[in-house]
């Protein structure tokens, strides 16, 4: 084997390693939104607290992996002597051949399912907060009486009263 092509299988190992890592991260982020949306649901506010706790401890742990993975690419398209766009996992795979190139095809199917996984998670996740803030936002607006014009209507005496059709609870005295 010559010294390129053992140049290109040791970074290509190193790639899967750092691969490896973020498929690792992207399961760890699916289960912190699991998390957080049974939290939000059982308004369980030590466990949201322990949540941000854990999150905030592996805060630069994706943009490590990202820059690892992107000098990655820089040395293989150095070795491939092509540009740094081109070095992409299907673009290696048309290299690779053998153990390796089932290797790298596992891990590309791998990111792309979980990937999908997490943007529905995400979605799920967001459509859930926005929900609570919406509901949260026209509960305040009912019991303040922030949001809804005001009635006048006249009394049998002729007097004008002010009133709220919509109010969760009546706060004049």
């Amino acid at each position: 084997m010559s010294t390129k092509a053992l140049d290109i299988e040791r970074w290509i190992l190193e790639l899967l390693i750092v691969l490896k890592q973020e498929s690792e991260a992207m399961a760890q982020v699916k289960q912190w939104l699991e998390q957080l949306r049974e939290g939000v649901m059982q308004h369980d506010e030590l466990g949201l607290e322990s949540l941000l706790k854990d999150i905030q401890t592996q805060q630069g742990l994706m943009p490590r992996l990202e820059e690892r993975r992107q000098q990655i690419r820089m040395e293989l398209a150095r070795i491939l002597e092509v540009s740094f766009e081109q070095v992409t996992l299907t673009g290696l795979l048309c290299l690779l051949e053998g153990e390796l190139h089932h290797q790298v095809t596992r891990m590309r199917d791998l990111l792309q399912s979980q990937a999908e996984s997490l943007r529905v998670q995400h979605r799920g996740t967001a459509m859930l907060l926005a929900d609570c803030a919406r509901f949260n936002r026209l509960l305040l607006n009912s019991i303040f009486e922030t949001s809804h014009a005001q009635v006048t209507t006249y009394t049998a005496r002729g007097h004008a009263e002010q009133k709220r059709s919509s109010d969760l609870v009546n706060l004049q005295f």
